[in-house]
């Protein structure tokens, strides 16, 4: 039987890395959800989201990939714009899981211009 379980918000320790509003959102009991997963042994990747922001990491020995927001898109480092949002296109993660492999894909929606023709 295969599950497939997207989380709404990560637990990834990003080390103070990335931006305060993406810190914040962290889920509140992130070493009981951590030990949980230590139990699961089929498990291939976790996709989650609400961090706005495309990441993929390796946590634990599980591979992890956020997907992008919709509406908008939290900027990598916090004080590199003003305001809490950047520039980056809205967007959307589409996963395709098959017996033999896992794939996802990001599309920019509503980045859409025709290719530079010379």
């Amino acid at each position: 039987m295969k599950l497939i379980h997207f989380t709404y918000i990560h637990f990834v320790d990003d080390g103070g890395a990335l931006n305060g509003g993406m810190r914040s959102a962290r889920l509140i009991e992130a070493e009981a959800f951590a030990e949980t997963l230590r139990h699961g042994r089929n498990i291939r990747h976790l996709p989650y989201g609400h961090v706005h922001r495309m990441t993929c990491v390796n946590c634990r020995g599980i591979p992890f990939t956020s997907l992008p927001g919709p509406k908008h898109q939290t900027p990598l480092v916090g004080a590199s714009v003003d305001g809490e949002f950047c520039d980056e296109p809205p967007a959307c993660g589409v996963v395709r899981i098959a017996d033999d492999q896992l794939t996802v894909h990001f599309n920019t929606f509503l980045h859409r211009t025709p290719p530079h023709q010379s």
